[in-house]
């Protein structure tokens, strides 16, 4: 069984948007409502510059992230210590049995607020 390692393991949190449900904020704007799920996962900062160059990723900064109980989509964010972080490619982590997944995350330059 995959588990963690300790010594670059996180708590981070997965925010998963709901679907529409036609609410606007005072403005008028569409509002999305979101989800938080938190869990310990193993991050590690992304360096390949030419793997960096082949998933679009050039300045930002950028983590590979291990876990595994949870599913993700597309338009799903990863809060890493109060920072907002987009999948910018995926891979399944073969080794071991449950296989845990693995992403590259890049910076959205967003910060949660809490």
């Amino acid at each position: 069984m995959w588990r963690p390692c300790r010594k670059n393991s996180l708590e981070i949190t997965i925010r998963r948007y709901l679907p529409d449900q036609g609410l606007k904020d005072d403005f008028g704007h569409p509002m999305r409502n979101h989800e938080d799920e938190k869990i310990i996962a193993e991050v590690y900062p992304y360096t390949d510059p030419v793997k960096r160059q082949a998933i679009g990723i050039t300045t930002e900064k950028a983590y590979t992230v291990i876990f595994t109980g949870s599913s993700l989509e597309e338009d799903n964010e990863i809060i890493i210590g109060g920072e907002v972080y987009q999948m910018a490619s995926r891979a399944d982590y073969t080794i071991a049995m449950d296989n845990p997944l693995q992403l590259v995350v890049k910076d959205t330059g967003r910060r949660t607020n809490g």
